[in-house]
């Protein structure tokens, strides 16, 4: 009985892992892919590399405030000027969440994605 419980347990690790890393990348409350789709048709005018990465659930230097929106929802937390001294007028930082695993920061110059911070890679 000892040996069934212990492949049991094992089993549930490994299940566990798996589900942890497949959101490693991304935040967990991303929208679903039907809405994702939804933004790039109605936003025709985006580049064909941005409307990929929406659809994908990826989030990459160029996007607007909107696009990352679309594409993982809204941040866990909002950093400005004001909140940060060390930040230069016209930056701004989302933060998303993830379970157990290092936040992502995305990095805006005037509404514009400049870096995706993500230490876990």
């Amino acid at each position: 009985m000892s040996h069934l419980w212990e492949s049991r347990f094992f089993i549930l690790i490994i299940m566990v892992a798996a589900m942890l890393a497949s959101c490693a990348s991304t935040p967990l409350r991303k929208p679903a892919l039907d809405n994702r789709k939804e933004y790039v048709d109605a936003h025709r005018y985006l580049s064909q590399t941005i409307k990929e990465a929406i659809i994908k659930g990826k989030v990459v230097k160029g996007m607007t405030f909107d696009d990352v929106r679309a594409t993982w929802g809204e941040p866990n937390e909002i950093s400005t000027p004001e909140d940060n001294k060390f930040m230069s007028e016209g930056e701004v930082m989302w933060q998303y969440n993830r379970l157990f695993v290092v936040p992502v920061f995305v990095d805006f110059t005037n509404g514009i994605v400049r870096d995706v911070a993500d230490d876990y890679k």
